[in-house]
């Protein structure tokens, strides 16, 4: 049904909250401001950094978010990878995919170079053949560029397209780019609220998505 599975990355394929949550309360402190709830920050994956703060401070001043971005980012590179897992069914799902032949792709507004970081440390280096991180789109998500510039480099028309996410920024780029889309619950968008958004396909994990339609 589908030629190339492409998915988001953080709270999609690989638990990375104990490390956004420390990035961002680390950002904000060095801002001057107050620490934010975990559940406040989580709210925010999906989006840049730089809506993140302002959402969780209500200051949308460029030059702020984009000294919060650098703070952010000085404490990612602290951390590295640590704090950061798979979902347990990832590995067994990605690696079913390449066997039946399937594209695989990450489109993410993260770092291409800390996506390929993190699945070579956690043991899933070479089951994803193409990583578009926020540097190497024109638009960040919910824009389509990234997901569309994938199919691009994969040869893939949209139709042939399945995009996974944990967030309704994902929903929301897939259907800008015609592409179908599949919502797993392992961030914190609810079954509900994909549905009350319009998503048809909802899932538990990743490799409920994978033994369903690869």
């Amino acid at each position: 049904m589908f030629d190339a599975f492409l998915f988001d990355f953080d709270l999609t394929l690989a638990n990375t909250s104990e490390n956004i949550i420390c990035c961002c309360n680390h950002a904000l402190a060095r801002m001057g401001h107050r620490r934010a709830a975990p559940e406040d920050i989580l709210a925010c994956v999906g989006k840049t950094v730089e809506e993140s703060y302002a959402k969780l401070t209500g200051v949308t001043d460029e030059a702020q978010a984009l000294r919060f971005h650098e703070f952010w980012r000085e404490k990612a590179n602290e951390l590295g990878d640590s704090g950061a897992y798979l979902y347990p069914d990832v590995i067994p799902a990605l690696s079913r995919l390449k066997k039946a032949g399937r594209q695989v792709a990450i489109v993410s507004n993260k770092t291409s170079h800390r996506i390929a970081s993190m699945l070579k440390s956690l043991g899933a280096e070479g089951l994803v053949g193409l990583i578009l991180g926020i540097e190497l789109c024109p638009e960040p998500k919910p824009a389509p560029d990234g997901l569309s510039l994938a199919l691009e480099k994969m040869g893939v028309p949209p139709e042939k397209g399945l995009y996974v996410g944990d967030s309704l920024v994902d929903f929301l780029t897939a259907r800008a780019a015609g592409v179908s889309f599949a919502a797993v619950t392992t961030g914190t968008t609810t079954a509900e609220d994909f549905r009350g958004a319009g998503a048809e396909r909802v899932f538990p994990s990743i490799g409920a998505i994978v033994e369903e339609y690869a």
